[in-house]
């Protein structure tokens, strides 16, 4: 029971709370069956209880900064590239995903980067600091879908 919420996905576990929950649910739908009814409610009381300061803490401790979209018009595909690459490892901003834009004739002239920021980094710092390179030509942030 609870087996079918446990999902693996990239090297991380979710739906272990879920599972649990509802063992929780199991034994106290027994406990009542059992006439158990002020233990049963205490439980049930103190898990709730419990299950939401977790949620709060998790949010707090574990949250993923946002996810934001932008496009960057550069020169000199390989060293640019590997600025940009570098710069994103040290911040330690992940990219989700990377879309090359190619231009007419000259082959690429950019990318559309997917990233997900830390929770204190701000997207206008990013674009401060990239616009630095003198290969950037241009960065823009792109609406969210």
């Amino acid at each position: 029971m609870g087996a079918g919420t446990i999902i693996h996905t990239k090297g991380s576990i979710k739906g272990l709370t879920t599972a649990a929950t509802l063992w929780l649910v199991a034994c106290l739908g027994i406990s009542i069956g059992y006439g158990y009814y002020l233990i049963s409610i205490s439980a049930l009381f103190i898990c709730v209880m419990v299950l939401i300061s977790l949620k709060k803490f998790q949010k707090k401790l574990f949250h993923d900064g946002a996810t934001v979209r932008v496009e960057l018009e550069f020169t000199k595909k390989s060293k640019t590239v590997d600025f940009i690459d570098t710069y994103f490892m040290n911040k330690n901003i992940r990219v989700v995903d990377m879309d090359f834009i190619r231009g007419s004739d000259e082959g690429v002239k950019g990318c559309i980067y997917t990233l997900n920021l830390p929770r204190s980094m701000d997207i206008l710092k990013v674009i401060r600091d990239l616009s630095y390179n003198e290969n950037i030509l241009e960065i823009r942030k792109l609406k969210e879908d």
